[in-house]
């Protein structure tokens, strides 16, 4: 696996370049004594592959010819026709460099950082202990060149060791924040929470896990509360040279959890030799509230907000409305109110009209609070979005939100979603993909890559993208459902059952879930068990909410189109953001010559929709 090309992984055609690309990965591995594309599981290592730039050779092993890294670096492009095209080429190449190495020349100098890479000693020895073992002087010459050239790092999740999981919020929560703080610096790429959380309860390798997601520093910890107690302890390691770049040990009063942060936030950027402005050094200690019960309530909030269920999100309206009693200015808290109102009703777990204006006033009385913050003005741009059907003020408040944080993953995931509701489909793939570059372990941004070419209709590559999201994780629900959807387009009616069955078990039976595999049964001739899905649906919305645009799709898939219709309409009077994929969802397709459909998308009144409309 670790030695497969990008056109492996995706099983296309192959010809001798893709041996050049395998060849490119020995010589890397002879030089640093490590694969160049590495990972926990083979999705992760297929990602790295199709994705990610492995770590220069040179900042692993200091002693490799710049002459040699240029060599790998060519058999290592991931474009096929940017890659060496013959072997002769590359040998030609590596003759001269031997060449110059036994003569004694010294091979063509690059320079990193300040420091020249020095000539190589010991590069082509057959021991490969000792090319993975530089010697002392090597060492540090490397920690030297590398300590100004650190622009990338990870937090992860620090590790709650009170052994009380009523605890685990917090350290959550100091983690979550840490992140927000240090990815505002400029120059610094961070990863995003909820791919460091992919690694959290497993044994940290520092080393390891900051290779796997290509960063240069790893940031670890440990928190124990107790006693009247906050005991705090960090280590920055250097990824390259296993070097501790900064540790620290604190034990302070609860209270002074906002001191604590700022402490670390700073000695981070001192470490990583970052070259802060004022404005920027401010904002690294900024806080949202100066009362510590409010923002412990908060992270409590966020806490099961993260937990992405019906269950988690009405706990933290709970939390998050605590915090803004204890604290009536806590923007953030309002902030998140609002997110939770808006998967509330994203998700179909409450009508339209009775989540989405709980979160708009929310959301407007953050930022009355604090005109300024990303996430409110994200929080807003959604809700002008999914329910009022705003369409420029919603693009507006969008670009706002990534002007203030361009890093933000749930700003870059929700414009994504919006600009694909536009009908932009190539800017909705690129934004996306930009996003699962800040968030590559993100279940959910992974599956929107997924869901973005499903609704482009590049099958082919939904399916591709949807199987790896599978390797990161086989438990996750909404993977399955969209395979399902995906499969159901190619006609591959049995394996769309399948995967759509996967998706409903896991997710305990979601209504989504269940009506779209009734839809499935129906589109395959299945029409006795898809009615019998259609009459539990039917009993399941008189207990709770059910959308009608749920109905509507089982109806298309039974070949019942003035019945999908009514339920259209129902989806219509209530406002449902569903219908802002109705120029794009596929499932609609068998509707699209109805001229009650093309009604209904003129009222709708999408700019994409308007324009592909007859008159």
């Amino acid at each position: 696996m670790n030695y497969m090309s990008p056109e492996q992984v995706r099983a296309k055609e192959l010809d001798t370049r893709t041996d050049l690309f395998s060849f490119g990965i020995v010589l890397y591995e002879m030089a640093t004594g490590r694969v160049p594309f590495r990972g926990g599981s083979s999705g992760l290592i297929m990602d790295a592959i199709l994705n990610r730039t492995p770590v220069a050779p040179i900042l692993v092993n200091p002693d490799i010819p710049p002459a040699l890294q240029e060599v790998i670096r060519r058999a290592l492009e991931k474009d096929i026709n940017l890659r060496y095209q013959h072997a002769a080429d590359m040998r030609v190449e590596l003759q001269r460099l031997k060449r110059d190495i036994d003569s004694g020349q010294r091979p063509a100098e690059e320079e990193t950082g300040s420091v020249l890479i020095p000539t190589p000693s010991y590069l082509y020895s057959t021991d490969k202990r000792r090319a993975r073992t530089p010697s002392v002087g090597t060492a540090a010459l490397r920690q030297r060149r590398v300590s100004k050239i650190i622009d990338s790092l990870a937090v992860l999740p620090f590790e709650n060791a009170s052994g009380d999981p009523e605890r685990e919020y917090l350290s959550d929560g100091i983690t979550g924040s840490l992140i927000n703080v240090l990815a505002t610096v400029p120059k610094l790429r961070v990863m995003a929470q909820s791919t460091a959380f992919r690694y959290k309860g497993r044994e940290i390798d520092p080393q390891a896990i900051g290779r796997e997601l290509n960063v240069r520093a790893v940031l670890t910890g440990r928190i124990v509360q107790g006693g009247g107690s906050l005991r705090i302890w960090t280590e920055l390691v250097d990824v390259a040279t296993g070097c501790q770049l900064w540790g620290a040990q604190y034990n302070r009063k609860p209270s002074d959890i906002f001191v604590v942060q700022d402490e670390i936030s700073n000695e981070i950027s001192g470490k990583l030799r970052l070259k802060l402005s004022r404005a920027e050094r401010k904002r690294l200690t900024r806080h949202h509230t100066q009362n510590a019960e409010a923002y412990g309530l908060y992270l409590m909030g966020r806490h099961h907000w993260n937990r992405w269920s019906e269950e988690g999100f009405y706990k933290a309206i709970e939390y998050f409305q605590q915090a803004v009693e204890k604290d009536p200015s806590y923007a953030l808290a309002y902030t998140g109110l609002a997110d939770s109102y808006v998967l509330l009703g994203w998700n179909s777990y409450l009508p339209p009209k009775e989540a989405f204006p709980k979160g708009k006033a929310a959301a407007m009385t953050a930022l009355q609070l604090d005109p300024d913050l990303a996430e409110a003005h994200t929080s807003l741009a959604a809700l002008l979005w999914l329910h009022d059907w705003q369409w420029e003020e919603a693009e507006t408040r969008f670009k706002r939100s990534l002007e203030l944080s361009p890093t933000y993953p749930t700003a870059n995931h929700w414009y994504a979603e919006y600009v694909m509701t536009m009908g932009r489909q190539g800017e909705a793939i690129a934004t996306v993909k930009n996003g699962h570059e800040l968030d590559p372990l993100s279940l959910i941004i992974n599956v929107a890559v997924g869901w973005a070419f499903y609704l482009a209709r590049r099958y082919g590559e939904a399916i591709e993208q949807l199987r790896r999201t599978i390797e990161l994780d086989p438990n996750y629900p909404v993977t399955y459902w969209i395979l399902g959807l995906v499969l159901r387009k190619t006609s591959s009616y049995e394996l769309a059952i399948t995967e759509g069955e996967r998706g409903v078990k896991l997710s305990g039976g979601s209504p989504l879930m269940r009506a779209a595999l009734a839809h499935t049964l129906g589109a395959a001739g299945r029409t006795k068990e898809a009615f019998q899905m259609l009459d539990d649906l039917t009993k399941l919305a008189k207990q709770k909410y059910v959308a009608p645009y749920f109905f509507a799709g089982v109806h298309i898939g039974l070949g019942e189109n003035d019945r999908a219709m009514e339920y259209l309409e129902k989806s219509y009077e209530e406002h449902s953001h569903w219908l802002i994929y109705l120029q794009i969802d596929p499932s609609m397709d068998g509707l699209r010559d109805n001229p009650r459909f093309q009604d209904l998308s003129r009222r709708v009144s999408l700019p994409a929709l308007m324009a592909a409309i007859p008159t």
